[in-house]
């Protein structure tokens, strides 16, 4: 991609389809050695390098941008660069295969008062939209759309998106552009598949994919983002993923946790722990349920996004527990 830009580029010493099992060492080494001012990759590359380069006393001088994506980006990773970084920062783009870039928010943004939003379950912050860019928040559906139909400020919604960068089609697939395309006069607007909503600033926030909310009926909807931040700030927890089980029926939310020494044994100590920070919002005060899981399973690309269908099937097979 930054070859193609014209960008002076070095291919790092790693298995690019493995990233989460880079050697940091040796992605510490390559920046030092090629004075890399651009650096770019998974969430999963950049969260061991800012361990590596903080346990060692490293900085990087040389490195203006650290570009993360494929996935939502925790505050606890802009805070280790902030301790790499000499004069640089780091930067979270948004963004679909469809419709490349969207929108830009860098670290700094993030820690000055977004990441704390972000524990009290607004979603995760993914900045302003990019020059020639529209952002409209839609009323959420399964089915296709040939109108758009704006929520006001703050309304939780599909994210829908206008610009020169959003491709008119899918190559020799209507259907599928006719679920995701909405047309209106010359207009071109794609439908992200993602839940969020604008602030007054029109910073955008992500809730998470459309297909992993959680309804628990026509007037309750529970996303992701604005759960899981809760149960993340237990000092015990690596990460947690909000999914659904049915029960006769009827969908019931619960949380499965991977804890950062992958302990599959709930004990009364940590249970109490949770239970206290589920009353912490509305919607997390609706959980009751937790698993815990020994590695959540991610995507083969990025190795990073959360595998939800695999971790749902999982806690479906447990069942649920009164």
């Amino acid at each position: 991609f930054t070859l193609a830009m014209g960008m002076t580029s070095t291919i790092p010493d790693m298995d690019p389809t493995k990233p989460a099992s880079c050697d940091p060492k040796k992605i510490v080494q390559n920046i030092i050695d090629s004075r890399s001012t651009f650096v770019a990759g998974s969430p999963a590359i950049w969260e061991k390098v800012g361990n590596y380069c903080v346990e060692h006393s490293i900085k990087l001088p040389s490195v203006k941008q650290v570009v993360m994506f494929g996935a939502p980006v925790r505050a606890e990773i802009h805070e280790l660069f902030k301790k790499v970084l000499v004069g640089g920062d780091t930067y979270t783009p948004y963004g679909a295969t469809e419709c490349l870039p969207v929108s830009l928010i860098s670290g700094s943004e993030v820690l000055n008062g977004k990441s704390q939003k972000s524990l009290k379950g607004f979603g995760t912050c993914i900045g302003r939209a990019v020059p020639r860019t529209s952002i409209k928040i839609i009323p959420t559906s399964d089915i296709p759309e040939s109108q758009i139909h704006e929520l006001p400020r703050g309304s939780i919604g599909e994210i829908l998106v206008s610009g020169d960068q959003v491709t008119p089609a899918y190559f020799e697939m209507p259907e599928e552009t006719r679920k995701a395309k909405i047309q209106i006069g010359e207009t071109i607007w794609h439908r992200m598949g993602d839940m969020g909503h604008l602030d007054e600033e029109n910073n955008l926030w992500f809730l998470g994919r459309k297909s992993h909310r959680v309804e628990i009926s026509p007037e309750l909807t529970l996303y992701p983002l604005e759960v899981e931040a809760i149960f993340n700030q237990h000092p015990e927890v690596k990460r947690t993923a909000l999914v659904k089980v049915m029960d006769q029926g009827t969908a019931t939310p619960v949380i499965v946790i991977e804890r950062k020494d992958a302990c599959t044994k709930m004990a009364d100590t940590f249970l109490s722990d949770l239970q206290k920070l589920r009353l912490k919002t509305s919607s997390s005060e609706l959980i009751h349920q937790f698993y815990l899981h020994p590695g959540f399973p991610v995507d083969v690309r990025h190795n990073i996004k959360i595998d939800r269908l695999k971790l749902t099937a999982w806690a479906q097979e447990k069942g649920i527990h009164v």
